[in-house]
């Protein structure tokens, strides 16, 4: 096998006047993956949370093996910070409601609470009934038809229609989705009910800050990656004072509610004369965390401005409380996904081997906050390094170190073109590749790249009784396995990386 595996790594012709050569071993790629991993997966990076200094400590150890290999970086440097923060709750939120010329002051916590997404900032105006502030313009159903609510306060209900023969999609009622679409129709204020007519506990919920909550710790609080794109008004889950200032009692508002349902536009029940003020002191705090990217110019004139992207998360779950009895609380996430992060490190060493540049150009990357969300991609799509339309494929390679020799091919029917290369070159690699039949699937950084419509392959060995437990330590990690997946996913990205033909994705 040692011999077999050399051979076909090292002299596989690609039919396009460049051939893959001076490869190493499988084996020597996998004392490379081996020590690498160990040191990714160590106790001394504690887990390698998003963000914290054992994470800034990998990406200088994966940054140093990119200077190595002589690979430069992706612009200026070879950190690309993601955008993170993480927002608290100020001392200054207050809202009034007036109507009829008499003003109802809303306690903070029994009220109103601000939800997460809530500008830090205060707002004046007239209230307007949005229904359930939904539009579906696939079924049909707009509940600001009729309405101007350009400058105005929306007031909408939460969940959507019942029994009015059209059924809105479920990912419409969500309350930051709703937010938005009020903002798009002009609004600068925001503010959701729970509707009586289904729900029996009418308390606003909006966000459990700590400073509102006996059971959420500060530092439980989530971080997530800005979105300079989007527009943010004061926006508060507001509960019975809201609804007995405006409608009176829930009874009242059951019965609007029960219209609704039936079938009623919300411009036909309207609040009349009421207007509200709200102010949302929603702090953000910025933090440090940073995808690290090397990237390879193509040798073609023409085809070095299209971009494979090779990539991987070197972020996992940190650690939990230090525990005085000795046992393990440190989750070092061997497997997920030091092993996929060693791996895209091996698939650079074997590029950086070759004695001229692909023909089309190449980004090393690897990505934080994957365990937060996908946070480390969903940054990058937003503000690429080069143009997404020009990206003509991404790999992704997540937990490729345990279960033997089989390894999942996630994506094979969402790209079948890439699929049929990884099933040619496995045939010298040996691997026990399973393609998975699922068109789209999610769950890692490859599902940034598939909403923007890249074709993607998603290497990855299954899951195991060690998934995010601090049980996934090194010595449980097959170096030899991650090695072959390595060197399977060079001899893939080799082809693609050197041909002309563009491929799609099956949605």
């Amino acid at each position: 096998m040692y011999k077999q595996l050399s051979i076909l790594a090292c002299s596989c012709l690609l039919g396009y006047n460049i051939m893959a050569q001076n490869c190493q071993p499988v084996e020597t790629t996998a004392t490379e993956i081996r020590n690498n991993l160990n040191y990714l997966a160590s106790d001394q990076l504690m887990g390698r949370n998003t963000p914290s200094p054992g994470l800034d400590t990998a990406a200088e150890y994966i940054i140093a093996r990119f200077k190595t290999l002589g690979i430069k970086p992706a612009g200026s440097s070879y950190r690309h910070s993601i955008g993170l923060q993480r927002q608290h709750l100020g001392n200054d939120n207050s809202m009034t409601v007036t109507k009829s010329g008499k003003t109802t002051v809303i306690p903070l916590k029994s009220g109103f609470i601000p939800f997460l997404f809530a500008a830090d900032t205060a707002v004046e105006s007239a209230i307007i009934f949005a229904g359930y502030g939904i539009t579906d313009t696939a079924n049909g159903y707009d509940d600001y038809r009729g309405l101007d609510v350009n400058g105005k306060i929306v007031v909408v209900l939460s969940d959507g229609p019942k029994g009015s023969g059209v059924m809105p999609s479920e990912k419409l009622t969500a309350e930051n989705v709703k937010a938005n679409n009020a903002i798009s129709h002009g609004a600068i204020g925001f503010v959701m009910i729970n509707g009586p007519a289904r729900r029996l506990i009418l308390k606003p919920r909006g966000y459990p800050w700590p400073s509102l909550s006996k059971i959420m710790p500060d530092d439980l609080m989530p971080v997530h990656t800005a979105d300079p794109g989007r527009k943010l008004v004061p926006a508060v889950h507001a509960g019975e004072p809201v609804i007995e200032a405006l409608w009176g009692s829930a009874d009242a508002l059951k019965s609007v509610q029960e219209k609704l349902d039936g079938g009623a536009l919300p411009a036909s029940l309207p609040i009349v004369e009421a207007s509200a003020r709200i102010h949302t002191n929603v702090q953000t705090e910025q933090l440090e965390a940073d995808n690290v990217a090397a990237f390879l110019e193509g040798s073609d004139p023409l085809l070095k401005d299209e971009l494979l992207v090779i990539g991987a998360h070197y972020d996992h779950v940190g650690a939990g409380k230090d525990k005085k009895d000795g046992s393990d609380y440190i989750f070092n996430g061997a497997d997920d996904n030091a092993s996929g992060t060693s791996g895209v490190m091996a698939i650079a060493g074997l590029f950086a081997q070759q004695k001229a540049a692909p023909k089309r150009s190449v980004l090393f990357i690897l990505f934080a906050g994957e365990e937060r969300g996908l946070l480390g991609s969903q940054a990058y799509v937003r503000k690429p390094f080069m143009p997404i339309a020009k990206t003509v494929a991404m790999i992704n390679l997540d937990m490729i170190s345990r279960n033997g020799d089989s390894l999942f091919l996630e994506g094979a029917a969402a790209c079948p073109e890439l699929a049929n290369i990884v099933e040619s070159k496995n045939k010298g690699i040996g691997l026990n590749l399973i393609l998975d039949k699922n068109e789209l699937t999610g769950g890692s950084d490859h599902a940034s790249f598939s909403d923007k419509g890249v074709p993607f392959l998603f290497f990855i060995s299954g899951l195991h009784n060690d998934y995010h437990k601090v049980t996934d330590n090194p010595d449980k990690s097959d170096a030899l396995k991650a090695a072959k997946t390595a060197h399977l996913g060079f001899l893939t990205a080799w082809q693609i990386a050197n041909e002309s033909q563009h491929y799609t994705l099956n949605k």
